[in-house]
């Protein structure tokens, strides 16, 4: 029989499907429906490509490629553009970045020996009609017979290049005779001359070897250890260089080494024990990086000579890489602060925080400026026609108040209310300045004395030294009140926010011993060393308790009478003793007598 149970258990399994049929068809209709997120891509701006060096074209020299680009403006930062080389064209490594007049960057190149790719920077998101161009430094590896290359993007778009008369690489025939080339490394930042020696040509003169000196460039460096390198290849196998055999540094047979001479841009070379039958042929490579700073056009040279020769190489010019762009909307602002009033000269170096806000394609962009006052912090890169709207956040600083703060600038508008407008160019930074007016908050403080204990009554009107110190913009202030026990003494105009240290000058009196003094008093310190400290405020003057507790040494009469002599003249004292005397023997007298009986 089948139960209630188990129709339960018969339909929780169809519940079960529709559920997860229902959750897959939610899932995906949600990713259908869902906003795309914008995100980098490949793009294809490259309009043209050419060589900027005139024919005729040869191979293994280096040519300035150009490659002209227009961006979309729907480009956003990331964004990249990839140009393919032809197999007969190999780049020079570079990187660089891509800049507009003012320096700003708008993306970041990358040259490899097969292509180069641009990556679009945040410019591209502030920036329309961006147009530029790419110069890269590339050479012909493999003649070419047609006269023209096509180069390609990677989204497939083709670029034809004219290479008027195709392009030779001439032949290296066998050496007879001592050869000197130079070029440019494919990294970019090297410069390589090589000296083709005929084994031949190293037999010994006299009995001494060959020494071959090559004199460089004084632009470049020599190091003698790293720099040059000695190679002989098998005659019959020249000009395949991938066949050589390295020899090493030294002095036996079979081994080269150099002398430096870096005073005069000079170098020896002497091969040591070499193959003279005709059989070899030695090749001196010698590699030097480039200076710092080397641009476009620079030019390198190099001489070898030895016994019997001297060969001069064809100079090697620099060709480098580079780009550059320009761009509608661009526009910057920089704020400059002062600080007006009673209060400018403790303001010292303190940040002020200017917040800016503006609509960038109808979303608000917000941030913040810190400068300090005499100093100037702006903003570049703001579209051109752009509203800004500028605002301090309230400056505070004890003992100082700051007023309303005040802009002014040519085309700023000062809103009345702590905030000001103005719109941005594409000419000159919009200069605004920012006054801060502020006045300084002064208080002062007053001591009150008083002196405690056995010997407070002697003390009388004498006063007592309190000194004081404190600091003063950067400057120690030092000064001293004179204050009578039972009465009060101020110092005013002292900047709001001071710390005050006092200290009293230990005071001193026959018979009486002064303790430690005890300051008290709201906000005050007593740092149980005699001396206290506190803060002026902006309110009424700190008041300030001092207070002497004081001793009598055993043995000495008390302090209101004193310690000898007497005050009275001496018949005075005499005539006084003798009335007492008298007084005492009449009293004397009557004790003695009996007492009488009653009748």
């Amino acid at each position: 029989m089948t139960t209630p149970a188990d129709l339960r258990r018969t339909r929780r399994p169809i519940r079960t499907w529709m559920a997860a049929l229902m959750a897959l068809l939610t899932a995906i209709a949600g990713l259908a429906f869902a906003p795309t997120a914008a995100h980098a891509a490949e793009i294809d701006p490259v309009t043209n490509i050419t060589i900027t060096n005139p024919p005729p074209l040869h191979g293994e020299t280096p040519y300035t490629f150009r490659a002209d680009f227009a961006i979309p403006d729907s480009a956003v930062a990331g964004d990249t553009f990839t140009i393919n080389f032809p197999q007969a064209v190999l780049g020079y490594s570079s990187t660089f970045d891509l800049l507009d007049a003012e320096g700003n960057v708008a993306g970041t190149c990358v040259v490899n020996d097969h292509s180069f790719v641009c990556t679009l920077s945040d410019y591209a998101d502030t920036h329309v009609n961006i147009t530029g161009h790419v110069d890269f430094a590339a050479k012909f590896v493999e003649e070419v017979d047609e006269d023209e290359v096509v180069f390609e993007s990677e989204n497939g778009v083709t670029y034809t290049v004219p290479t008027p008369g195709g392009v030779v690489i001439a032949d290296r025939p066998v050496p007879t005779e001592v050869q000197k080339y130079g070029y440019l490394r494919a990294n970019g930042s090297l410069i390589e001359w090589q000296i083709v020696v005929p084994g031949a040509l190293l037999a010994p003169v006299d009995g001494s070897p060959v020494v071959i000196t090559d004199h460089y460039d004084s632009a470049l460096a020599f190091n003698p250890t790293t720099d040059a390198k000695v190679a002989s290849l098998a005659t019959s196998d020249w000009p395949d260089l991938d066949l050589v055999s390295w020899l090493a540094q030294g002095t036996t047979p079979g081994t080269f080494t150099v002398a430096d001479r870096p005073a005069e841009d000079e170098f020896d070379v002497t091969i040591n024990g070499p193959v003279t039958d005709g059989s070899r042929i030695y090749i001196i490579f010698v590699t030097m990086p480039l200076p710092a700073g080397v641009e476009d056009g620079d030019v390198f040279n190099n001489t070898a000579s030895g016994t019997g020769f001297n060969v001069v190489a064809e100079p090697v010019e620099y060709v480098g890489s580079g780009g550059g762009v320009d761009g509608d909307g661009l526009g910057d602002f920089a704020v400059t602060k002062t600080v007006t009033g009673t209060g400018a000269g403790v303001v010292g170096g303190q940040d002020f925080t200017v917040e800016y806000s503006y609509d960038l394609a109808g979303e608000p962009i917000t941030g913040e400026l810190v400068v300090a006052t005499g100093e100037t912090a702006g903003l570049t890169d703001v579209p051109e026609g752009t509203v800004v709207t500028l605002s301090e956040v309230a400056p505070s600083m004890p003992g100082v108040v700051f007023g309303t703060p005040v802009f002014t600038g040519a085309g700023v508008t000062d809103n009345g209310g702590g905030t000001a407008s103005f719109t941005i160019t594409d000419e000159a930074a919009v200069a605004i300045g920012l006054e801060n007016p502020a006045t300084r908050v002064l208080g002062g403080l007053e001591v009150t004395k008083s002196v405690t204990g056995p010997g407070a009554g002697v003390v009388g009107d004498r006063g007592f030294t309190v000194e004081y110190s404190y600091d003063l913009d950067g400057e120690p202030v030092t000064g001293e009140l004179v204050v009578a026990n039972g009465e009060t003494a101020a110092l005013s105009d002292v900047p709001e926010g001071t710390v005050v240290t006092l200290s009293e000058v230990a005071p001193s009196m026959p018979g009486v011993v002064f303790g430690t003094p005890v300051f008290t008093g709201a906000g005050v310190t007593d740092n149980g060393d005699g001396t206290a400290s506190f803060t002026i405020t902006d309110e009424p003057a700190v008041a300030i308790a001092l207070e002497n507790p004081t001793t009598v040494p055993p043995g000495s009469p008390p302090p209101s009478l004193a310690a000898t002599g007497s005050a009275l003249p001496t018949g005075w004292a005499v005539g006084l003793a003798a009335a007492l005397i008298g007084v005492g023997l009449v009293l004397a007298i009557g004790r003695r007598r009996p007492a009488q009986s009653g009748s």
